[in-house]
């Protein structure tokens, strides 16, 4: 609903808002590719301590369980609201070129940045190339958020950001060919 609604819709006021969830569903698609030849070695170490059972009564368990989510969404509402200021930080420094304003601004944060980069003048093709490449990459608000997550595992934060900064180059190009002749 993001990419379709407010992206597409409100952002863009595209007539076919399906097109950017196409393009960013697809590069998703299209990026996976390497990992299906070169698969991961798995969890390193000891893969029983990831699976390790606590006896917890049924009420404990679900306590723990809601309790997690609870400290979950903090997080990621945090980490929104914090780049979502930071990147309105930047729109408000004076001594920053625009470009840097719009690129900034869709790299801290896409909720933002979308908003910032649809009442720019450019043309609509180069503004759906450049926020589908942002929706696709997610923002350094995603990837604290996913880091933030990722915390207690051996996965690797900088393999994350290589494969969304790939999704988001794979992105643009879809867009371009998409939307150039597609609008």
């Amino acid at each position: 609903m993001f990419l379709f609604e407010y992206i597409g819709v409100k952002c863009l006021d595209l007539g076919q808002p399906v097109l950017m969830l196409a393009v960013v569903y697809l590069s998703a698609f299209i990026n996976a590719f390497p990992l299906f030849y070169h698969p991961a070695s798995g969890i390193s170490g000891n893969k029983d301590k990831y699976l390790q059972k606590k006896n917890y009564s049924m009420m404990e368990a679900l306590d723990d369980s809601i309790l997690s989510s609870a400290v979950t969404l903090v997080k990621v509402g945090g980490y929104i609201i914090l780049f979502s200021i930071l990147a309105e930080l930047l729109q408000s420094m004076a001594a920053v070129s625009d470009i840097f304003k719009i690129a900034g601004a869709g790299i801290l944060e896409i909720t933002t940045g979308g908003e910032i980069i649809a009442g720019v003048q450019m043309p609509l093709y180069i503004k759906c190339i450049v926020i589908s490449a942002f929706c696709a990459f997610g923002g350094l608000s995603s990837v604290a958020q996913t880091s933030s997550v990722l915390i207690g595992t051996d996965l690797s934060t900088k393999k994350y950001i290589f494969v969304k900064a790939r999704q988001a180059l794979i992105a643009a190009a879809l867009a371009a060919v998409i939307f150039c002749y597609g609008l």
